[in-house]
C-alpha cells in the first residue's frame, strides 16, 4: 500500500466521506480483511466543535482557538470587507437569454460558464418533462461550508438551497464527495421549477417530487408501508443520517401518490 502512512483525513476521503464517515474510527484486521469501527459523522471543515468548546472552557480566545485549527489564519473586521469580493459574475450567453446568470467564488475549479451550462441543460430537459418555466434563474456557488449556511441557514450536511427563483449551492468540491455537481443542480433545478405549483403543500411531497424529477435513473418501487415523513422530520432534521431517511421516504411516498393521482401537480 502506499504511500506508508496516510493521515486521517486523506484516508477518509480516499475511500468516501459517506463510507468512512469520521476520522473518529479504530482499524481492525483479520486476515485478508480490514474492518473501521468508528463513530460520529465529521463535517470536514477542520475544527472540532467539542474540541473547540474545551478550549474556551480553559480560558482560550477566539483567535488562539482558530489559530490552533487553522494555522496562519487572519481576522478581519466586517469593516474592512468589500461586499461582493472574490466573485466573478457571468453574463448570460447565446441560448440563454437571461435565463440563468451564474455566481462563482473568484478561486473556484468550477468556472461560472461551467456552472451555467450544467444548470442550462438541467432546466431545457426538466422545463420540457414538467410543463413549467421560470426565469430569470440566480445560480450562487459559495466558496465554504460556513458561507453557504450563513446565507441559507441549512445544515452543513445540505447540497443546495432553493428560494424563490435563486438556487445556493455548497462549495463544489464538497459536492463532488456528495452526489455531484449535476445531480445536485438537477434535483435542484426540478424543485425550482415547481415549487410554485406545489407552494403549500407538505414537504414530503416538494422534497418527493424535487428528488423523483432529479433522477437520472427509475426510482425504486416503494414499499406499501412507508411512512410519509413529517415536515419537522425534513426541515428540522437532527443530524445527515436522519435527513437522508427522511428524503428517501418523501420520495417513496411521492412515487406511490404519483401513481394514483397521474399527475404530479395533483399530488397533495
Amino acid at each position: 500500500m502506499r504511500p506508508d502512512i496516510i493521515g486521517g483525513d486523506p484516508l477518509r476521503f480516499a475511500l468516501g466521506t459517506m463510507t468512512l464517515r469520521s476520522t473518529a474510527f479504530s482499524i481492525e484486521r483479520e486476515g485478508s480483511a480490514v474492518t473501521f469501527v468508528g463513530r460520529g459523522f465529521g463535517h470536514g471543515v477542520g475544527m472540532c466543535v467539542i474540541g473547540a468548546g474545551r478550549r474556551a472552557l480553559r480560558g482560550e480566545t477566539v483567535e488562539d482557538i482558530l489559530g490552533h485549527y487553522y494555522p496562519g489564519l487572519g481576522l478581519t473586521p466586517a469593516a474592512g470587507v468589500t461586499p461582493g469580493a472574490g466573485v466573478v459574475v457571468v453574463e448570460a450567453r447565446r441560448g440563454n437569454p437571461g435565463r440563468i446568470v451564474a455566481r462563482v467564488p473568484a478561486t473556484s475549479a468550477v468556472s461560472a460558464a461551467d456552472l451555467e451550462g450544467t444548470a442550462l441543460t438541467a432546466y431545457d430537459q426538466l422545463s420540457h418533462t414538467l410543463g413549467t418555466s421560470v426565469a430569470p434563474i440566480r445560480i450562487e456557488l459559495h466558496a465554504s461550508i460556513d458561507a453557504f449556511r450563513q446565507a441559507t441557514g441549512r445544515p452543513w450536511w445540505a447540497s443546495a438551497a432553493v428560494g424563490g427563483t435563486a438556487i445556493d449551492l455548497a462549495p463544489a468540491a464538497v459536492i463532488a464527495e456528495r452526489e455531484g455537481l449535476a445531480q445536485v443542480l438537477r434535483t435542484a433545478m426540478a424543485e425550482l421549477l415547481m415549487s410554485g405549483a406545489l407552494a403549500g403543500r407538505p414537504a414530503w411531497v416538494r422534497v418527493g417530487a424535487a428528488r423523483y424529477f432529479g433522477r437520472t435513473t427509475p426510482a425504486e418501487v416503494p414499499a406499501d408501508d412507508v411512512t410519509c415523513p413529517a415536515d419537522a422530520e425534513l426541515e428540522l432534521a437532527l443530524s445527515a443520517v436522519t435527513q437522508r431517511d427522511a428524503e428517501r421516504r418523501a420520495e417513496a411516498c411521492f412515487v406511490r401518490a404519483l401513481t394514483a393521482a397521474g399527475d404530479w401537480r395533483l399530488v397533495r
